[in-house]
């Protein structure tokens, strides 16, 4: 399995970018490649709320379902899919001087047909990472503007 750690510090408040994030309707607007959530079962918003989305990571269109397995408003945000690529989501929120510390920690599974469409897996987690910082800079120009 895959891992990516990422974080930046936010200048918003820990509660105002746990709930952005926390709403999976509001994730293809941070995430790159992240194109459809369909929501299943997601009120109220927590431990069980459920959702199907689709993915494309560079030209392999992943589908799938996912669950929120940890949401400890405003501190801690997990999901992780059910269904389609094995992927978990880890968010933490911490309040520094500046705003917030948003960390987050990625682990997904690397399949034969996502490394066919780019010939190495080297480069597939490198891709990954470059869009791990997309996904933050877009959270802090979101969240920063809110």
């Amino acid at each position: 399995m895959s891992h990516i750690s990422r974080a930046a510090t936010v200048a918003a408040d820990a509660e105002t970018c746990f709930d952005y994030i926390a709403d999976p309707d509001l994730a293809p607007l941070f995430l790159p490649g992240l194109y459809s959530i369909t929501p299943i079962s997601v009120e109220p918003k927590g431990v069980g709320n459920t959702w199907g989305f689709e993915y494309d990571m560079f030209g392999v269109a992943l589908k799938g379902e996912a669950e929120c397995i940890a949401y400890e408003r405003p501190s801690k945000y997990v999901w992780k899919s059910t269904s389609g690529v094995e992927t978990q989501f880890t968010y933490e929120f911490e309040t520094v001087e500046d705003g917030t510390a948003v960390s987050v920690e990625v682990h997904y599974e690397v399949t034969d047909d996502m490394i066919g469409k780019l010939a190495d897996a080297t480069v597939l987690e490198r891709r990954n990472e470059q869009e791990a910082d997309t996904a933050l800079r877009n959270l802090t120009v979101i969240l920063e503007g809110a």
